[in-house]
């Protein structure tokens, strides 16, 4: 699914947060500094805030090719570096806490662009906390699932097709289209942008090529990290194992193919 909540406010969001931290990575010169050892589950509550407000514009692992950046480049007038937070060396340079600061704050607020919104107001205190410890362990982020995660992925219980229809609705017809043959508003952008379209999921020759522990790969870890298109999002950290199980099911009910391992 080449899809992300595509919303103008989540889409200025998105470009505004890393705009802001590589502009102030630009000027830092502060030396380095160590990264403390954050809980997991810190991490993983900051993959979902940034795969829900961010990644449609940064990309999956932060390196600025997000389906929304061209468009806020554009609108901008001004180069937004978008990539920034792939860059381990800007992002240690400029340390956590004045990335968080930035997040929180705002551009504005503290000496960078205006167009970093401050998310000290819709945000609390510890989703900013997870989103920065995210951000600063992003560029240390290998492309895909790796086998634990995958496995604990794959053990859930199969989905239902009604509830798929739901989370489908919700985060995919954007690009793959309100019934599922690859026209959704997104979709049309991409295509102009790059010539890239979204999948037809009505289609039982395109759904059919592939078993349900590759569909659920493809929409888990994204189309990079499973030689499908790059603006394939992945998904595992917004949507929980279930979740994907059940739009794998709806993909099923519309494009009229079955379960097959």
């Amino acid at each position: 699914m080449s899809l992300h909540p595509s919303s103008s406010h989540a889409a200025w969001s998105t470009a505004a947060v890393i705009c802001a931290i590589f502009a102030a990575v630009a000027v830092a010169t502060a030396v380095p500094l160590s990264r403390p050892a954050v809980s997991p589950s810190h991490i993983l509550a900051g993959e979902k805030l940034y795969t829900r407000d961010c990644v449609s514009c940064h990309g999956d692992l932060g390196k600025g090719d997000g389906e929304l950046a061209p468009l806020l480049s554009s609108l901008a007038h001004e180069p937004l570096h978008l990539g920034a937070i792939s860059n381990r060396e800007s992002l240690d340079a400029q340390g956590r806490a004045a990335v968080r600061r930035v997040i929180s704050s705002g551009g504005e607020r503290t000496g960078h662009t205006r167009m970093m919104p401050a998310w000290g107001h819709p945000m609390k205190t510890q989703e900013i906390d997870d989103l920065t410890d995210f951000i600063m362990q992003l560029p240390g982020t290998p492309a895909g699932m790796d086998r634990s995660k995958l496995a604990m992925w794959l053990r859930a219980a199969p989905g239902d097709a009604s509830d798929g229809a739901m989370v489908y609705m919700h985060q995919c017809a954007a690009c793959h289209g309100r019934d599922g043959r690859g026209d959704g508003p997104v979709a049309k952008r991409i295509h102009e942008r790059s010539g890239i379209t979204a999948a037809d999921l009505t289609s039982p020759t395109v759904v059919g090529a592939h078993d349900d522990r590759e569909l659920f790969v493809i929409i888990a870890a994204g189309g990079r990290s499973s030689a499908h298109s790059p603006q394939m999002p992945y998904w595992s950290g917004y949507l929980t194992p279930g979740r994907v199980k059940d739009v794998i099911e709806y993909i099923h009910r519309i494009s009229d193919t079955s379960y097959r391992r």
